[in-house]
């Protein structure tokens, strides 16, 4: 009775192990194609990342005495005055041009206060405003616009 049981259990091992090398291929292309599918969907996540509004960027900065209103408001003198700039034209003309971002300027703007207009000028002349321009420059950050919104 032992051996035949032994047989048995040897015989039905037998038929599970040959379709084991299936289910494991099987499983491991299931778990590449989850793998696969889930770094696409973070690449797609990253580049979404990549392209963000003028106006959440500057409200995201933490300039004194500018919120979401006034980086928007900003950020469409920026689009008015530099026709779209990329983050290389913006880093252009804070060097070479910074009359553009004057306190007389910025105080044209219909919304802007005088105490926003200081302290966005004492922030566009810092370094650390360049150095983080350079930063989402050379991690590929585009400017969208809001006018580019669908």
């Amino acid at each position: 009775m032992k051996k035949l049981r032994s047989c048995f259990l040897a015989s039905h091992l037998k038929k599970q192990f040959q379709s084991f090398p299936t289910v494991v291929e099987m499983t491991e292309t299931n778990k590449t194609k989850n793998k696969t599918k889930k770094i696409n969907n973070l690449l797609t996540a990253l580049q979404n990342k990549k392209q963000l509004l003028l106006s959440q960027i500057l409200a995201g900065l933490g300039i004194r005495f500018v919120g979401e209103e006034t980086a928007k408001l900003l950020a469409n003198f920026i689009l008015e005055k530099l026709n779209k700039p990329n983050f290389a034209k913006l880093i252009n003309e804070l060097e070479n041009n910074l009359n553009i971002f004057s306190q007389e300027n910025l105080l044209s703007i219909d919304g802007v206060g005088e105490k926003s207009a200081e302290s966005i000028v004492s922030f566009f002349t810092t370094e650390q405003f360049k150095k983080i321009l350079n930063r989402f420059q050379s991690l590929g950050v585009e400017i969208l616009w809001d006018k580019e919104i669908p």
